[in-house]
């Protein structure tokens, strides 16, 4: 994840300031950013899918109402704990990640820019 983060930052820095080889740079976007989707869009279907198998299995007990207080019981002590998909245990994964992602690098790549670049 983060090699391809910092290979599209440096593309994007390097497309600024050598004005050239734009077939290389557009290439180099869509190797990385294909890279960055193919980790986060499965990343975050599978917590969907979680949550969406979580809610299924606790509303359960309702939709079977004779073994009711069963699996109440079954349901507490085995889907207590809340699995995702996260960044170093500090992010949960999200769609919007990639967006995220994006305007971050667009901003420092924009910040470097303006600081003069290579002199």
């Amino acid at each position: 994840m983060i090699s391809a983060l910092l290979g599209l930052f440096f593309i994007n820095f390097q497309l600024i300031f050598v004005s050239g080889d734009y077939l290389h740079a557009f290439f180099g976007e869509i190797w990385f950013i294909a890279s960055v989707c193919m980790i986060i869009l499965p990343a975050s279907a599978a917590n969907i899918a979680f949550s969406s198998a979580k809610e299924a299995i606790q509303s359960l007990p309702w939709k079977i109402p004779q073994y009711f207080i069963n699996l109440k019981v079954i349901i507490r002590s085995e889907c207590t704990k809340d699995v995702s998909l996260t960044l170093w245990k500090v992010y949960k994964i999200k769609r919007s990640l990639i967006f995220s992602a994006m305007g971050t690098l667009a901003t420092y790549g924009m910040l470097l820019a303006t600081q003069g670049g290579p002199k």
